[in-house]
Order: structure tokens, then C-alpha cells, then sequence
């Protein structure tokens, strides 16, 4: 795919515009880190068996995960992920009909793919938590479970931030040595909202 080095403010703006609503719960300013994260390491290139190829690692770490908080965690890295994929997509540059045409087929694919993907990841999670508070409402749940993913979500960009350029043979970002997991911290984050959440729930009347 075709790429200038650099995108304008404008171009990228759209880009974000387009990703909001798409994405839920990614906010803009983690829309921005991950944009540009994207764009400082491989200029937006779009590579779909890359794109196909991480994204699929992230689902099956998720359904092969052990915990609440490890499938919470895999969930917001193929949002991360994910996220890069829309936004490269949507930064393309053609110099012909044909080319757009033919990203456009495998990108729907992917897309396709990865929605129901998220869909049945998220009803996962959304079941675990209905059985630790089954009496209260799918909506409030909802909101709980997008919140406790919008914050890791944000622990992992930032993680993320201090890997450095270097890519492994398939072209995926290697960690580095100045990145640290943030494993314990996404489970002291997610098992601290549970539990005030359960302080509160249990408080409420019934």
C-alpha cells in the first residue's frame, strides 16, 4: 500500500472521528496514542496476514485464558490491536480503482471476522460478571464492563508506548527491553473496581 511518511491534522482527525464510533470503549485519547503509535513504527502500512495474524493471537489467548482479569486483558489488547487494523485501513492511499476495490473485500473480511470475534469475547465477560452480581440489570453490567476494559485498555497503550521499533520476522512489533508487562497492575486495577462495585451492590437492597 501506498503511504505518505507523515499524515496531515486533518487527515488524522478524520481517522479518529471514524474510529470513536466505531470502537466502543476506546476513547480519543487513547485513539491518538494507538494512531500514532501505528504510524511512528510502520507509517500505517496495512499487511491484512499481519493484521489476520494478531489478531487471531489475541482471540485464542483470550478463550484459552485462565481468569476474568487474563480474558479482560486479551480482550483490550485485540481492541489495541484492532484499532490499528481500522486505522490503517482508513488511512490507505490508491492510485487505482482496482487496488481499493481489493482492500476494500479483504478488509471486510477481517472486519466481519473480528466483530463477531468481539461480539461472543464480550458476552463471555459479560456472563461471568452477571453470575457475581446476577441481580443486577444487563445495562448497569455493561457500563461496569465497558469501564473496567476502557481501563485497561489505557494500562496496556501506555505499556505499549515503551516498545520500541524493532519487528520480529513476520513484522509485528517486538516489546523490547524497556517495556514492562503490565500484568500486575490490569489485576490490581480490575480486582479494586470489582470490589468497590461489590461494596456498593452489596449495600443496595435487593
Amino acid at each position: 500500500m501506498n503511504h505518505e511518511d507523515t499524515l496531515t491534522p486533518e487527515e488524522l482527525d478524520q481517522i479518529f472521528q471514524r474510529l470513536e464510533q466505531r470502537i466502543s470503549p476506546v476513547t480519543q485519547t487513547v485513539l491518538i496514542d494507538i494512531v500514532r503509535w501505528n504510524r511512528d513504527r510502520n507509517k500505517l502500512a496495512l499487511d491484512f496476514n499481519l493484521e489476520a495474524k494478531m489478531l487471531s493471537e489475541e482471540a485464542y489467548e483470550f478463550f484459552t485464558a485462565d481468569t476474568f482479569e487474563e480474558q479482560i486483558r486479551e480482550y483490550a489488547d485485540f481492541l489495541f490491536v484492532f484499532t490499528g487494523t481500522v486505522s490503517k485501513f482508513c488511512s490507505v492511499r490508491y492510485q487505482k480503482f482496482d487496488s481499493m476495490l481489493q482492500v476494500f473485500e479483504a478488509y471486510r473480511a477481517l472486519n466481519a471476522w473480528a466483530h463477531e470475534v468481539r461480539e461472543e469475547m464480550f458476552s463471555l465477560l459479560l456472563a461471568t460478571l452477571e453470575c457475581s452480581f446476577p441481580e443486577t440489570e444487563e445495562g448497569e453490567l455493561k457500563s461496569l464492563l465497558l469501564f473496567i476494559i476502557g481501563e485497561v485498555l489505557k494500562l496496556i497503550t501506555n505499556a505499549n508506548m515503551k516498545k520500541g521499533a524493532q519487528k520480529d520476522k513476520s513484522g509485528k512489533i517486538m516489546k523490547g527491553a524497556d517495556y514492562v508487562d503490565p500484568e500486575p497492575e490490569i489485576r490490581e486495577t480490575i480486582q479494586s473496581i470489582l470490589a468497590t462495585y461489590k461494596t456498593n451492590y452489596e449495600r443496595s437492597p435487593i
